[in-house]
């Protein structure tokens, strides 16, 4: 990635003790990532990858274990709670899967839209009428629509109230953590369009997490590959779709059915169930899956190959693949 980093992390891990406390599950495990400015990083992966909790840890809505958060000179993962929420919380908000759950149910849209810029400091002389219309039309919804409360709108206008209220602080940065998944097909395009005019009008730099795979081919800039709790392969847009070079992202792209009768459909050539987070395998984490794999993948744990232009790949095989969805594995 040659555009300027506006967010790092570097070595995150996220461990969760497990009942017994005997036994810890892995959720995240050694991540580095780039996020370029003003640009969109999509992240990739099966559920139970750990996508979700990469975000969180990122926001400090969940204290990661181990790692670097760094930010303009900064490691947010070394700040206390309270002057993470004082100086960096309006600067990095995050959009939720379930808007009917994200927001307050006693609460009207205007109230909810005030609240974060209350909570932030900002709202002195400013006028919270006119603050409100003017995020509720960045969403394309009628400011009479302040007086409604959340059970009063469609899904569709409920994440668009949660967007509003995730902009209201004018933060940087935005973890959109499956944004449209429970919306109708007919009001994803409309959300997406939302997210991007706002990104193109203040610059904002985002996370999108998301299992829809064609979405993040058309939405974002770079994308991440995660399995199992770790990055596997990360590039543009078009170097990993065009060009997969991991044999657990050319499985999950090639589970994608093309509306292309010249591209043939390949099964998945991985056996298998994914390994327990509570029982990572040793070495590379796909090896007990993988057609590939070497006595060494089990053994050695896969440093970052870059296969030109900044297209990263984890696996130590990765030099001798042509890649691309027509290959075989």
């Amino acid at each position: 990635m040659t555009n300027e980093t506006y967010l790092e992390i570097k070595n995150l891990s996220k461990h969760f003790n497990t009942r017994s406390k005997k036994q810890v599950l892995i959720a995240v495990n050694d991540v580095s990532l780039r996020f370029p400015r003003g640009k969109t990083l999509g992240l990739i992966g099966e559920s139970g990858s750990g996508k979700s909790t990469i975000g969180r840890c990122i926001l400090r809505l969940t204290e990661p274990t181990g790692g670097e958060i760094l930010c303009e000179g900064q490691d947010l993962a070394k700040l206390s709670e309270k002057d993470f929420r004082k100086k960096w919380r309006p600067r990095m908000q995050m959009v939720f899967q379930d808007p009917f759950d994200s927001l307050n149910p006693r609460m009207n849209i205007r109230s909810l839209l005030l609240e974060p810029i209350r909570l932030a400091g900002t709202l002195a002389g400013r006028n919270p009428d006119e603050v409100v219309t003017e995020l509720l039309r960045k969403v394309k919804l009628d400011p009479e629509m302040a007086k409604a409360y959340r059970h009063q709108l469609t899904p569709g206008q409920q994440q668009r109230v949660g967007i509003a209220r995730a902009i209201a602080t004018s933060p940087a940065f935005l973890v959109l953590d499956e944004p449209i998944s429970l919306l109708d097909i007919s009001v994803r395009a409309e959300i997406l369009k939302i997210l991007y005019e706002i990104q193109e009008s203040e610059g904002l730099t985002y996370l999108f997490i998301s299992h829809d795979l064609s979405t993040v081919q058309d939405f974002c800039h770079h994308v991440a590959v995660m399995y199992l709790g770790r990055i596997v392969e990360t590039g543009t847009v078009d170097q990993v779709f065009s060009h997969p070079m991991h044999p657990y992202s050319k499985a999950l792209l090639q589970s994608v059915l093309y509306p292309d009768p010249s591209k043939r459909h390949q099964p998945s050539q991985l056996s298998g169930e994914i390994p327990s987070p509570i029982n990572t395998p040793p070495g590379c984490p796909l090896h007990t899956r993988c057609p590939i794999a070497t006595e060494a993948c089990g053994k050695i744990t896969q440093s970052f190959t870059d296969m030109g232009d900044g297209h990263l790949v984890a696996c130590m095989r990765a030099a001798n693949e042509k890649g691309g969805l027509d290959e075989t594995l």
